[in-house]
């Protein structure tokens, strides 16, 4: 008997689609607490949690997402999703086959399970799913383009973790020193002695090993933060911007401008409320 696959918006309260010809690109939203029993998709899926979390459970594996992680299910690959307590909203990627040959570099992305976090790639998707929102005569150019960033960076990332290139548990932790204070004003020296090597060995390797330098990343951090607030939240983008880190507003706004192309009141109107 022919299997059933279900689409990607199984289970989903909204949904935005749109089919660039090269990629088919769904901004979904999942109510808190649902469950999506096991179930497969017909194409390979390449998918950014843009807000929200869930729990996958693939392949032998159970895999927590929460903003900022991108995750990949192969095609016809059995999973089950257990949505969080704030809901999910997902970017999902989902190439045509007929695009095979022409994304051979990104074959990994779509015929391994992979699970990584990276705040350039969810940048990049919240750029995307503005993108979806508007949906003019330029989207599709738009999007294309910006979804081959995407999974050129996440490729990267992935190819960076791989073998004896994995990052040792102290340069682990001095990512999730990052993660943990990004909205601090932080000292390179000062997360080097916290993990006990020198400011010029943690710079060296961060950069080999996360493809950005301690400080680039913790601004994409911040900047991400940034944007899943103004998407979500009316408060003042003045109030937003302090609690993120910056100076002021204005550094917002520079800020913002350089990752999105919108200011962040423009990025906030794109958002789906």
């Amino acid at each position: 008997m022919r299997q059933r696959h279900e689409p990607v918006t199984m289970g989903s309260h909204r949904a935005t689609t749109i089919d660039t010809g090269r990629f088919e690109l769904t901004d979904a939203w999942f109510p808190p607490g649902s469950v999506l029993e096991a179930h497969t998709h017909e194409r390979s899926i390449l998918a950014v949690m843009i807000d929200g979390s869930f729990e996958t459970t693939i392949a032998a594996r159970r895999i927590e997402c929460t903003p900022a992680t991108i995750w990949t299910e192969p095609r016809a690959e059995r999973h089950a999703n257990s949505v969080g307590a704030r809901g999910a909203r997902v970017l999902v990627t989902q190439p045509h086959p007929d695009q095979r040959e022409r994304l051979a570099p990104f074959t990994r992305l779509f015929d391994e399970v992979m699970h990584l976090r990276d705040p350039a790639v969810a940048c990049e998707a919240r750029r995307i799913a503005a993108e979806l929102a508007v949906h003019d005569s330029l989207s599709r150019l738009a999007i294309d383009a910006l979804v081959m960033l995407l999974m050129t960076r996440a490729a990267r990332v992935d190819g960076a973790r791989g073998g004896d290139r994995r990052p040792p548990p102290w340069l682990e932790r001095a990512r999730e020193l990052l993660h943990a204070h990004f909205r601090e004003s932080l000292d390179l020296g000062a997360v080097a002695g916290e993990i006990g090597v020198t400011p010029w060995h943690l710079a060296r390797q961060f950069r080999r090993h996360y493809r950005a330098s301690v400080g680039e990343y913790a601004r994409l951090l911040r900047m991400e933060w940034a944007l899943r607030e103004l998407s979500r939240d009316d408060r003042p983008i003045s109030e937003i911007a302090q609690a993120a880190g910056y100076a002021d507003q204005s550094h917002l706004t520079r800020a913002c401008k350089a990752a999105t192309g919108l200011t962040p009141a423009a990025y906030r109107r794109r958002s789906p409320t």
